[in-house]
Parts: structure tokens; sequence; C-alpha cells
């Protein structure tokens, strides 16, 4: 069955409800990716511990890319809404034929970088010595190139007219891929740009997860077995740490398979199965879109806060842009470090005085009364600068 053309005057599939909700989520959403993604790349870059760092790349990429789709995309999918039945989505008609190209391309780009940062981790777990071989400074920025190319090369093809189009459908009144002498590129996004990607993803972590799984139960064997590799009293520290580290990765690995499929599957599935048109499953479908939107957003949330090194650099961006900087607080332990120094050696100097006024044959006594005591207070003293050090290093830490 034919797509009617827009002079058929055919009734619009979403309602006037329907889509002033997806209007004003497209704007809630815009507003939360960009600023998630703008907070994240400035956290990262900021970061010099991090910003050489390959996955810190990847995900500055990724979040590059959520960006654009955030403060681009969005705002004029919102406008498609609020201005329902619009020709062209009331804009010019080379803004209609480009929208789509940035759409589909910005979100192959973040799908295709989640791609490369799980091959990033599956060769620190597999490959852990040739890691820096083949992801370093130099290999990774023309990974990433490569990915911007290849993906929006691809749109080439429905932006040049030789595999589908962009253009307008008057029944969803959006900017979108539509048919060109009877043919679509669609299955071709949904096939390249999320299936393959979701089977590499999904097997990737699954292979992690098990490598990782194996790994801990021969170490746990192993310092069961072998009494001299750790002290009884630690073996269940050490157990428990692994256990905690194994937690810790299954939680990651399954909040990013979860979020890649609840996000793309849904919309990827319906494009392919139950495209619209001719279908009129308008609440459906708006769902899959709400979703697929909201991938701008939650892959910061995915990627960075679940990783303690990057919500550290949350942390340190935000401290710092707030104004509540470290150098007056390690001023402060300084300072009082140095008083407290200063107050010992006034009573080291006291207790000297004191002891060469005290006769000669006094003095052995004396000495054996007191080196016990003195002793007790150097260790105080140590564990007291110790301390304090310590909380320093903790203050300051990135």
């Amino acid at each position: 069955m034919g797509r009617p053309s827009y002079e058929e005057g055919t009734s619009l599939i979403f309602s006037e409800t329907e889509s002033g909700v997806a209007g004003v989520l497209a704007c809630i959403i815009a507003i939360a990716g960009a600023v998630g993604n703008v907070l994240t790349i400035v956290a990262l870059v900021y970061s010099k511990r991090l910003r050489w760092h390959p996955t810190t790349m990847f995900l500055v990429s990724l979040s590059l890319s959520d960006l654009i789709f955030s403060v681009y995309n969005l705002p004029l999918t919102a406008h498609r809404f609020f201005n329902r039945g619009c020709e062209f989505m009331c804009l010019d008609w080379h803004v209609c034929k480009y929208f789509p190209f940035f759409f589909y391309g910005n979100l192959g780009v973040s799908i295709y970088i989640m791609a490369l940062v799980a091959l990033h981790r599956v060769f620190g777990v597999f490959r852990g010595p040739s890691l820096n071989k083949y992801f370093n400074k130099m290999t990774v920025p023309g990974m990433i190139v490569l990915v911007w190319a290849g993906v929006f090369g691809m749109m080439m093809f429905p932006l040049t007219e030789h595999w589908g189009q962009f253009g307008f459908e008057p029944l969803t009144s959006s900017c979108t891929l539509v048919e060109s002498e009877g043919e679509t590129f669609m299955p071709a996004i949904s096939i390249l740009g999320v299936a393959l990607p979701f089977i590499f993803i999904s097997v990737s972590y699954i292979a992690i997860y098990c490598k990782v799984k194996i790994t801990g139960q021969t170490t746990k064997r192993a310092s069961a077995n072998d009494s001299s590799l750790l002290q009884i009293t630690h073996k269940n520290d050490f157990r428990k740490q692994i256990k905690d580290r194994e937690r810790e990765l299954t939680n990651t690995l399954l909040f990013i398979f979860l979020g890649f499929l609840f996000c793309f599957l849904p919309f990827s599935v319906l494009s392919v199965v139950d495209p619209m048109p001719p279908s009129r499953n308008s609440v459906l479908h708006l769902i899959s879109y709400v979703l697929t939107w909201s991938s701008c957003c939650i892959n910061p949330v995915i990627y960075c806060a679940t990783n303690k090194y990057y919500f550290e650099a949350y942390k340190t961006l935000l401290v710092d842009l707030l104004g509540f900087t470290r150098t007056s607080s390690r001023a402060t332990e300084t300072t009082a470090i140095s008083a407290h120094k200063s107050s010992l050696r006034a009573e080291t100097t006291a207790i000297s005085a004191h002891k060469s006024s005290i006769r000669e044959q006094d003095l052995t006594e004396l000495e054996n009364l007191f080196q016990g005591q003195n002793q007790n207070e150097v260790e105080i003293v140590e564990m007291d600068e110790m301390r304090q050090h310590r909380e320093i290093i903790q203050t300051t830490r990135l």
C-alpha cells in the first residue's frame, strides 16, 4: 500500500493531545541532555588525570554527539509537535531535509561510540598487555573520526536520494526518511545502526562478565589453598573485595545493557515490524520516540556517574564552580600541622631543659622511666600526622 500524498488531506496520526505531550517531553529531554552533556564534556576535559584516557576520549565524543542531538534535533522535534499539521514542520525545505540527516546521524554516532567503548573494555580484559598498542592518544582519535565519517557517510545515501530519501511525511507531520522509487533506507538503519551494534555490545559485556567471574573464582580458590598468599585474618576481607568488585561490575554492565535496550530497541523494532505510516499505533510509536530521545541524557549517567573516577571528576568540577576551592582547605590543614609540630617542638625543648637540671645520678633512672612514655608520644604524634596527611590526600585527590 503506497503512502498517501499530502494533498489528499489524509488525517494526521498523532492527536493534538499526543502532540502536545510529545512537544513538552522533547523540551524537557533537550534541556536535561544539554546540561548533562556540557557538564560531562567540561568535567572530563577539566580533569588532567582523565582527559587523555582512551575511554574518556570516547565518552567526550559520545557526549558531543548527544549534545548536538539535544540542542539541534530535539528543539526542532518539539517545534514539529507544537506545530502539528504544518507542512515541512513549518521550516524551510532545506532545513527539513537536513533535520533527519543529523537526527539519525547523531544517533548512529552515539551507538557506534558505545560499541567502541565495549571493544576497548574487551581488549583490556582479554588482551591487557596489547591494550595501549591499539588504544592510545594517536589511535583513539582516528577511531572516533572514522565513526563520525562512516555514519554520516551512510547518511549520504538518502540525502542524495540514491537509497531512499529525506523528506516530509504528512501523516506524522515530520521530516524523516521516506520512500524513493519504492525503496526506503530505514531497514538499513535498523540493521546496521542498531541491531549489529546491539549484538556486538551484548556479546562483549557478557564475555567480560564471564571472564571476570571465572578469574574471581580462581583467585578465591588460590587464596584458600595457599596460606602463604594471604594471612588467615585477611582472607575474608579479600573474598569480600572480590565479591564487591564483581557486584559493581555486574551493576555497571546491567545499566549499559538495559540502557541500550531501553532506548534504541523499541524504535528499531517498530520501524521494521510496524512502520508508521501505514500503522496508526500512535501511542506505541510515540513511546518509542521518547525512549530514543532520552538516550542523550541517559548516556552521561550510565557511562560517567556509575564510574567512581568520572564521578570524582564531576564533583571536582562542581566544587570549583561553586567557589569552594581546595587551596584554602590545604592551607588550613598545613597551618594546623605546622602549629601542631611547633607545639611538639616546644614541649620537647621544655623536657630537655628539665632533664638537664636533674642530677647526674638520677638521669639514667628517669630516662628509663620515661622511655616508654616518650615512645608512645612519638607514635601518637606520627599517627596524628599520618592521619592528617591522609585527610589532605583524600581532600585533594581527583
